[in-house]
This record gives C-alpha cells, sequence and structure tokens, in this order.
C-alpha cells in the first residue's frame, strides 16, 4: 500500500504550491476521481491525506467540495478507508475552523 501513498501525496502536497482556484479546478477533480477508484488501496491511501487540502482550502470550499468526499469515504465498504479519514479529520481544523461531519450513530439518530 506504500506505493499508493507515494502515488497521492505528491498530488496533495503539490497543492500547497498553488492557488486555491487551480486547486479547485485542476487538482480537485483528480482527488474525487481517486475517492472512486476500483482499488480500496487506492481509497485508503486518499483518506490518508484528503485531509491536507482543507486548509489550503478554507472553510467554504472545504464544506462544499470536501465533506462531500469524506462522507463519501466514511460509507467505503473497505475498513481501511475508513479507519484513514476518521483518523485525519483533526487536520481539517486549521486552527480557525472546524467542520462537523454528521455522522448517524448506530441507532439511525444524528
Amino acid at each position: 500500500m506504500d506505493h499508493y501513498h507515494s502515488l497521492i501525496w505528491p498530488t496533495i502536497g503539490f497543492s500547497k504550491l498553488v492557488d486555491r482556484d487551480t486547486i479547485l479546478a485542476k487538482i480537485l477533480p483528480c482527488v474525487q476521481a481517486l475517492s472512486t477508484d476500483n482499488s480500496q488501496h487506492v481509497r485508503a491511501a486518499l483518506g490518508n491525506h484528503i485531509s491536507g487540502l482543507a486548509p489550503l482550502l478554507g472553510k467554504e470550499a472545504t464544506i462544499d467540495h470536501l465533506l462531500p468526499l469524506f462522507l463519501q469515504l466514511l460509507k467505503d465498504d473497505f475498513p481501511d478507508v475508513r479507519l484513514n479519514i476518521i483518523s485525519k479529520l483533526e487536520l481539517v481544523n486549521d486552527g480557525t475552523f472546524a467542520v462537523w461531519l454528521p455522522i448517524a450513530n448506530p441507532n439511525g439518530e444524528q
């Protein structure tokens, strides 16, 4: 699985070098495609790194663009994907905002 991390991290890391509009126009579509990749290893690697985009995008763009991806990955059939996204959610809070995820509990309540 380290191979997949080495492919995804440069994409997310590269985002620090470009402006927000470029991230939204060029990088986010790739991230969206990776979130539905057939390989659970790719989705797990993405879950490990996707939260790094939140501070770069800001609160509104994170809510509009990343939150749906977080929720999608949290519903993944494979536990490694879910675990990776959950373990990195604290990174969504960059010190200026927090995105609260509406995760239903097992009883169906939110």
